[in-house]
C-alpha cells in the first residue's frame, strides 16, 4: 500500500471471521481502515492501529469482496493469507443511485466485465481511487449493449482493469 489513503479489499478467505486482526495482523501504527456504510452512505466508525494499546482499536470485519480504505502511515506491504472462494460468487449492489465500495472475491487481475464477470447495469458508473496520486479516476459508465464508457479512451469497453487487492466504487441507477 501507497502512504496515505488506498482503496483495497480482502481478496481470500480468512478463517474463521475475516476480523481485522486476522487480515491485516501487524500493519505500522497509525494505520487506519474506514468501511463504507451503504445505507447512510457515509463512512462508519474508523479502526485504528496501536500496537501499544493491543492493535485495533475497533474490530471490524473484512470479508472478501468488501472494498475499505486503508490509511497508511509509510508504504507497507500487507500479505493477504487464507483461502480462495469456490463456486457461485456475487457481491451486493446497492442500486437507487447509492454506492457500494467492492473488490473481486477471488484475487484476479482483469477487466471488470469481462474478465471479472461483473454485470453490464446499464447507467452504473465505476469510481478508481489511485493511492499513488491520492485521487480518483474520472467515472467508468456503462451502457447496455456497448460495454464500459472510459471519458479517457483507455479501457476497452469489457470496463477498467482491476488489480488484486483493488477495490471500486459501483453506483447503479436502479430501476428506471
Amino acid at each position: 500500500v501507497n502512504p496515505g489513503y488506498n482503496l483495497i479489499h480482502n481478496p481470500l478467505q480468512v478463517a474463521p471471521t475475516n476480523s481485522i486482526a486476522s487480515v491485516i495482523p501487524s500493519p505500522p501504527p497509525g494505520t487506519a481502515i474506514f468501511l463504507w456504510d451503504v445505507p447512510s452512505q457515509s463512512f462508519g466508525p474508523v479502526s485504528t492501529y496501536d500496537p501499544d494499546f493491543g492493535g485495533w482499536d475497533v474490530p471490524l470485519n473484512l470479508p472478501p469482496g468488501r472494498g475499505f480504505f486503508y490509511y497508511a502511515p509509510a508504504a507497507y506491504t500487507n500479505t493477504f493469507v487464507g483461502e480462495i472462494l469456490q463456486g457461485s460468487l456475487t457481491n451486493f449492489v446497492a442500486g437507487n443511485n447509492k454506492l457500494s465500495a467492492l473488490g473481486s472475491k477471488v484475487p484476479q487481475t482483469g477487466m471488470l466485465s469481462t474478465d471479472l464477470a461483473f454485470p453490464t447495469i446499464d447507467g452504473a458508473n465505476v469510481l478508481l481511487f489511485n493511492g499513488a496520486g491520492q485521487t480518483y479516476t474520472d467515472a467508468f459508465t456503462c451502457f447496455k449493449g456497448f460495454g464500459w464508457f472510459d471519458p479517457n479512451g483507455v479501457a476497452g469497453t469489457g470496463g477498467p482493469v482491476i488489480n488484486v487487492p483493488q477495490a471500486f466504487f459501483v453506483q447503479d441507477p436502479g430501476p428506471e
